[in-house]
């Protein structure tokens, strides 16, 4: 076991696709980066983040996945209104919450957008989406305004029906993880062998979907 118990937690930044932690401090950070993060899915929580007018940054809702081994814990937090937020509200239901599964948060530039979104792995199997914009169910599809000749895209409707189940269908069934087999953050050397090990799980599979909605504005969480 590393210098985290089960306690505390190391946190993971999901920025330009990669999930960014800091293994230094705040005198003297290290920021480093994984492709992908493996573990039980223990609970998930918002938390409200003020505006920074000094990084011309507007006030945002964020969301903390928080994932287990049994042994350490991380959380994951991204913005929740962006593609990242919407790809694992829209996945999560599909996961068999008992079992570990692997985040991959995916990025891209197409045509001047930013295009951010997440792929969850459970065993051998990238998993669905259960709301898609061809079979969008009960879930609100985002509302287009036209203000001058800006087009707006609105996903207040859906990012508060995505939040209501987060928090009322998928946050009740969530508990302690059990125990794990593997060290999943004792220290640099083990977080970079669970992604190893994720990497390693992922070969020969094709991402499904990744982002149904494009933004072009600030997807990602400065750090």
């Amino acid at each position: 076991m590393g210098s985290f118990q089960n306690t505390r937690a190391r946190y993971f930044y999901i920025n330009s696709g990669k999930l960014s932690y800091n293994a230094g401090d705040q005198t003297t950070p290290n920021w480093q980066t994984l492709e992908n993060f493996m573990g039980y899915l223990t609970d998930i929580s918002f938390k409200h983040v003020d505006a920074n007018p000094d990084k011309n940054l507007a006030a945002y809702e964020a969301l903390h996945i928080h994932l287990d081994d049994g042994q350490e814990k991380a959380v994951l937090i991204c913005k929740f209104e962006s593609g990242y937020g919407r790809a694992f509200a829209k996945i999560i239901g599909n996961a068999d919450l008992a079992q570990q599964i692997g985040i991959q948060p995916t990025f891209k530039i197409e045509n001047a957008q930013k295009i951010a979104g997440m792929m969850i792995k459970q065993g051998n199997d990238w998993l669905k989406w259960m709301w898609t914009k061809d079979n969008p169910g009960e879930c609100p599809p985002a509302v287009k305004h036209v203000i001058g000749t800006k087009e707006i895209i609105d996903y207040s409707e859906q990012m508060l029906f995505l939040k209501n189940f987060l928090l009322n269908t998928i946050k009740p069934k969530l508990g302690a993880a059990p125990a794990a087999a593997h060290p999943l953050m004792a220290g640099t050397s083990d977080i970079q062998q669970a992604a190893d090990k994720m990497a390693e799980t992922n070969k020969g599979f094709q991402p499904v979907q990744t982002s149904e909605d494009p933004d072009g504005i600030a997807d990602d969480l400065p750090f």
